[in-house]
């Protein structure tokens, strides 16, 4: 060992390289990051302990603050300079839904200056805006009379059942006439195979024997 001292000695290496020369220092012990703290925010604390119990407090009135925020009516107020404005956490419904799904979203609201404790929303009373994107296809459909005294008597020959002509129908309103869609979707049970081009040529088929019946016209031109 001597020897192996004097060439570090010579080479500049300490002593304690590779094991020799004297004992290895213990290796501190690395912190663990407290369970729901980011890592960018336990990198800030670099060899600073943290104490668990303040910890635990600040997460619990985080906790807290968000709870008192997303209550139905609570206000937030915007940070901006106009001190009147205000949003509010409330419920509303789409009218373009049929299922009565009810959701939620800020809406604004204006503080009265004269009143800080009352306030009024910007659209209130308004339905909701997005609805009126939700557009439907204008369909034709049939009762029982139509069909028998239609649909059926100008079609003998047609290898079209009532519950067929049913389904195809039913998937026309689904898809809102998308063709491509209800080709691809469209599997009568025990039915023949049906082209994309069969299956417009029965449904328009049977608009136009609507549109000449209901209107009292006729089928020239």
């Amino acid at each position: 060992h001597e020897n192996m001292s004097d060439v570090k000695d010579i080479l500049g290496v300490s002593r304690t390289a590779f094991g020799l020369g004297g004992e290895s220092k213990p290796k501190p012990e690395k912190m663990k990051r407290p369970e729901g703290m980011s890592r960018e925010a336990f990198a800030l604390l670099g060899d600073h302990a943290i104490i668990p119990a303040q910890y635990a407090e600040q997460l619990l009135l985080q906790h807290q603050a968000q709870q008192e925020k997303f209550k139905p009516g609570a206000l937030f107020r915007a940070k901006k300079t106009n001190s009147n404005v205000a949003y509010r956490w409330k419920p509303f419904e789409n009218q373009a839904r049929s299922d009565g799904l009810q959701l939620k979203h800020w809406v604004k609201c204006i503080k009265d200056p004269h009143q800080p404790d009352k306030v009024r929303e910007v659209e209130e009373g308004q339905e909701y805006p997005f609805a009126k994107y939700n557009k439907k296809v204008n369909m034709y459909k049939y009762d029982d009379e139509e069909y028998e005294n239609i649909i059926k008597l100008y079609a003998e020959n047609s290898d079209w059942s009532r519950e067929e002509t049913d389904y195809l129908f039913s998937l026309c309103q689904q898809f809102d006439l998308r063709w491509v869609l209800i080709a691809d979707r469209y599997e009568y049970p025990a039915g023949v195979p049906r082209s994309m081009e069969d299956l417009k040529q029965r449904y328009y088929d049977i608009a136009k024997k609507l549109i000449i019946e209901r209107d009292g016209g006729s089928s020239e031109g």
